[in-house]
């Protein structure tokens, strides 16, 4: 499944979801799926893991 896949299919649940959320705890990181009202982050292991 695709990064974009589960990103869409996340959607469909949390129609909130942001996509390259930057919390300021990360510095310049950023979350690849978050859903802040649950407290949830989901980081897609692409090629940069």
């Amino acid at each position: 499944m695709s990064k974009v896949a589960l990103l869409d299919f996340v959607r469909t649940v949390w129609p909130s979801v942001i996509h390259q959320s930057r919390p300021a705890f990360l510095g310049m990181q950023s979350i690849d799926i978050h859903v802040p009202e649950l407290g949830l982050a989901i980081e897609y292991q692409g090629l940069q893991h």
